[in-house]
């Protein structure tokens, strides 16, 4: 997470926003042309309350 984070006051983590758009686009470029080149995704939720919506993605996907 660290590329994301700008600063950490009191315990609590500041991200630049502008980064994170940046670093997001190109991981989507990246798994775009992964899919289109046919690999496979794994797909995980490391939080039990989250099973329901990783399923449904995974399922849509």
């Amino acid at each position: 997470m660290t590329p994301y984070i700008s600063a950490k006051r009191n315990g609590i983590y500041i991200t630049n926003l502008t980064r994170t758009a940046h670093f997001l686009s190109e991981d989507c470029d990246s798994v775009f042309y992964a899919a289109s080149s046919g690999k496979q995704f794994l797909i995980v939720g490391t939080k039990n309350k989250v099973a329901d919506s990783v399923e449904w993605v995974a399922i849509r996907a």
